[in-house]
């Protein structure tokens, strides 16, 4: 009995150190993806809404979408290029305003490392701050930060928020504090740590109640980011993946995995998205295989997988090649997925070359391609 309450004692120690427990690594689900089990787009999709022109002016310019935003009716375009920030209303294309600009004022950003949209808020990462902005353009204030070069953030949750650099030697996930600025946890283990080695930096990709996932490029397993913890939240088994090792990806460049892809003519996986409703869990996996983005089987895929039954159903571009056309352009390369919304985009010089887009002019704005989900 005393060695027992010994061995008790000893395991209490242990999680209040904030080491994984079993339940978390419990949590670990295996999801086997077959992709030539396709369903079909009806499973998915209630409605085709059409496509988005975005509204063209001189203040409006897109040069280059780097992130698509959705909130309250608003499609954000984050332009890296340019560090502009504009707001589009989400039904017409209209353009509404733009958000912040450039320069070293108290109300300006220097460059756009990274953004994010919450209730009605949009957070704006720059060099030693995060400034904070209405919907309209209204300035909020700013929490400015000593410690860290931040590149990436998850959206905040009350006033703490995740951040971590894709610059330090390894990716650490750190929580600020939004009011005072305060760096109130560190040295979570970084995904390099549980891998033992370097690789591409992971990024955020949805949340889980409440607390983030994260994945790293070209990697199969999504983690769950807690307050004390770093675990395996879901494993992906692409049956016809065969992707690169992990030490493969530590070692090559993006250029030579995408060699060895064509070499071996398998499937190079990127999750860019996931969203969990009730038990069903909603994965936007980015494929890409031989013949790169000119295979029709590269590009976005949609997977439905069931995290108490382990169904999964999965949708690939290459099931959108409709002659009817009604579905057009379903899934490309860049998605954001809010709610039961989809909204998708290509670049105007491809709707032109590609497409055939006629009414498309060569120095209009992108085009937003919209879909709503079945519930």
């Amino acid at each position: 009995m005393k060695r027992f309450l010994l061995l008790l004692l000893f395991c209490l120690a242990l999680s209040a150190l904030g080491f994984v427990s079993c339940s978390a690594q419990i949590q670990n689900r295996k999801c086997k993806i077959a992709l030539k089990q396709n369903v079909s787009i009806d499973e998915y999709v209630k409605s085709y809404d059409g496509y988005i022109p975005l509204e063209t002016t001189d203040a409006s310019l897109v040069g280059n979408i780097s992130k698509l935003l959705y909130d309250d009716g608003k499609l954000i375009v984050v332009d890296k290029e340019n560090n502009k920030i504009l707001v589009f209303d989400a039904a017409t294309g209209k353009f509404l305003n733009c958000i912040g600009h450039q320069g070293r004022g108290p109300k300006e950003f220097i460059s756009l490392r990274d953004v994010v949209v919450a209730d009605g808020k949009l957070y704006v990462l720059d060099m030693g701050k995060i400034l904070t902005y209405k919907l309209s353009g209204e300035f909020v204030g700013e929490t400015r930060y000593k410690k860290g070069r931040f590149t990436k953030m998850d959206r905040p949750r009350g006033n703490k928020i995740w951040l971590y650099s894709e610059l330090a030697d390894s990716c650490y996930f750190n929580r600020m504090d939004l009011t005072t600025g305060e760096i109130d946890v560190r040295h979570l283990p970084s995904i390099e740590d549980l891998y033992g080695m370097s690789g591409p930096a992971p990024i955020f990709i949805g949340e889980y109640e409440g607390d983030p996932l994260v994945a790293r490029p070209y990697d199969n397993i999504v983690y769950r980011l807690s307050e004390r913890s770093l675990t395996p939240f879901i494993t992906f088994d692409f049956d016809l993946s065969g992707s690169a090792t992990q030490q493969e990806i530590a070692t090559l460049t993006q250029m030579k995995l995408m060699d060895k892809v064509s070499e071996r003519k398998e499937y190079l996986y990127h999750i860019k998205h996931i969203e969990v409703r009730g038990d069903e869990i909603f994965v936007m996996p980015m494929a890409v295989v031989q013949g790169g983005y000119d295979n029709p089987k590269s590009g976005l895929h949609l997977i439905r997988h069931n995290l108490k039954t382990g169904q999964t159903k999965i949708f690939t571009r290459e099931d959108s090649i409709f002659e009817d056309k009604k579905y057009p352009f379903f899934f490309q390369h860049n998605a954001v997925m809010s709610g039961d919304k989809i909204f998708c985009y290509w670049s105007v010089d491809f709707l032109i070359e590609r497409k055939g887009f006629e009414q498309v002019g060569e120095y209009d704005n992108p085009y937003i391609f919209s879909f709503t989900l079945n519930k």
